[in-house]
């Protein structure tokens, strides 16, 4: 998909554009991974939030959900390592599609970049849809959250970041969760 996007976008703008840019300077890298590690808790918090007022904090539920997504967990080193591949990979690819197209796309097509947020947030809920309707929804929030926070920076890059450190870490507490 990421692939495809690049195809139709190279003669008009750069990856590297759309991506928001390389880094001046170190400061500047540190200053992404300060800011996305500052989204990522927030939006730990509020995900935490959104779960318990739709009660998915009750055992009962937290175990469904466990079995739901279980195929998902890496079950050895290996498959861990890849897991890890995996989630760079995703926050890199999902933030392009969702965030640098989609969200530009409907922004456009809207006349109102809140607007692009918005769908391509639904959009984004909508395509983890394998993991059932609760974890949509709260994906669906974080998919809003991050195009917030790439509307505000005019750059991917802090929530490329904090997307793959939290797909990593989703990994590594499925394994320990076995």
């Amino acid at each position: 998909m990421t692939g495809i996007i690049w195809l139709g976008i190279r003669k008009r703008i750069r990856l590297r554009d759309l991506i928001g840019g390389r880094w001046a300077t170190v400061e500047d890298f540190c200053l992404d991974v300060v800011f996305a590690g500052a989204f990522w808790g927030c939006a730990m918090f509020v995900l935490g939030v959104a779960a318990m007022l739709m009660h998915l904090d009750h055992p009962g539920r937290l175990e469904s959900m466990r079995k739901q997504i279980g195929f998902l967990r890496p079950d050895s080193n290996l498959e861990l390592t890849v897991w890890y591949c995996v989630s760079a990979t995703a926050g890199f690819c999902e933030e392009i599609i969702f965030r640098g197209y989609l969200q530009q796309q409907f922004a456009a097509i809207a006349n109102s970049m809140l607007l692009g947020v918005l769908l391509s947030a639904l959009v984004f809920g909508a395509s983890h849809g394998y993991e059932g309707v609760p974890t949509m929804i709260l994906l669906g929030i974080f998919g809003l959250m991050f195009g917030l926070l790439a509307w505000w920076r005019k750059s991917l890059r802090a929530g490329m970041m904090a997307h793959a450190w939290h797909d990593a870490l989703v990994g590594s507490i499925l394994r320990v969760l076995k």
